[in-house]
């Protein structure tokens, strides 16, 4: 089977057809990379104010222009992104942004680019692959043999090198730790398909439920260490992107922002995908279920994080996390 082929059956379109959003939260902090990046309060700060603040600039821009618009205008605040805080990469020779300047400043701020600068070449079906072959379909109950989005083909060693050196993932095959749940697709304003992919490690997929198991466990180890007097933590002092921590306090930490930063940033930008995009629905992908997938309502997901949203709003009232 051609490249081509494969990213055909995942997206129903080819590459040149495609333009590609990733969401990708692996709270699982053996997971990283060497390089500096933010600090874990600054980074969930930042989740908290990120699509606020671009949809801000985007109503206000609107009001400037006509209804029938609204798309074109949509696709300069809200360009094509890779949000992966486990391999955040410096890009060398960025291109131009190709949207609105005061977006640019904030994705940058967060390490996210839009897809043509994580890929600077002219990227190709061959290049997606490899990207593709980084996430595991999604099992809900672990049960199954784990499955790769598309097979380990298609595909050379420069294109998984390139995938990793651009923040794209940390490893390709079914050794890594990151699968794809839900797929979003709607029809860009010059009619190629924008296609969102969400993405991480099964704690993060399964939802608040086993979110908030994790987060307590994480919450508990860290005041056990610091044995403080009021009912809350405080977060060690490390990178977002950080790897290979001894530290149990990092450790936990570090957990702990990726799944309440990265639950914001998805629950933020599927509210961007139904409320300004007109998307309804969304594709699930399950191995545990007969087909593999299934198609859902998007408020389904929205509604699930908008828990853990919630209590990160709670918590900086009380300022019970800090």
């Amino acid at each position: 089977m051609t490249a081509e082929k494969y990213v055909s059956n995942v997206f129903g379109t080819s590459c040149k057809n495609l333009k590609l959003n990733l969401i990708n939260v692996n709270s699982n902090p053996t997971e990283g990379n060497t390089e500096k990046g933010q600090n874990v309060v600054t980074f969930i700060e930042n989740m908290a104010a990120f699509f606020p603040n671009i949809v801000k600039n985007y109503n206000d821009d609107m009001k400037q222009h006509k209804p029938e618009e609204k798309m074109e205008v949509a696709e300069r605040f809200f360009v094509p992104f890779w949000f992966s805080p486990t391999s955040s990469k410096n890009r060398q020779h960025p291109i131009d942004f190709g949207g609105d300047h005061n977006s640019e400043s904030l994705y940058k701020d967060i390490d996210t680019l839009a897809t043509h600068q994580m890929f600077a070449i002219l990227w190709n079906n061959t290049h997606l692959c490899a990207a593709l072959a980084s996430k595991k379909k999604y099992d809900s109950l672990g049960t199954v043999s784990p499955k790769l989005l598309i097979p380990e083909e298609g595909y050379s060693s420069k294109e998984v090198e390139y995938a990793i050196e651009r923040g794209v993932c940390n490893t390709v095959g079914l050794q890594t730790t990151e699968s794809c749940r839900w797929i979003g697709i709607h029809q860009a304003a010059d009619k190629k398909y924008n296609a969102t992919m969400i993405c991480g490690d099964n704690t993060f997929l399964s939802g608040s439920c086993q979110i908030f198991k994790t987060l307590f466990d994480h919450i508990d180890i860290i005041k056990t260490r610091q044995n403080n007097k009021f009912n809350g933590i405080k977060l060690a002092d490390v990178s977002i992107n950080s790897t290979n921590i001894d530290d149990k306090v990092k450790q936990s930490s570090l957990v702990i922002a990726r799944l309440l930063g990265g639950s914001i940033f998805l629950h933020d930008y599927l509210c961007v995908l139904r409320d300004i995009f007109n998307v309804k629905k969304l594709v699930e992908i399950d191995t545990t279920i007969k087909n593999e997938q299934k198609v859902v309502s998007i408020d389904i997901v929205i509604n699930d994080f908008a828990k853990v949203k919630k209590y990160v709003s709670i918590a900086k009232a009380l300022k019970t996390i800090r």
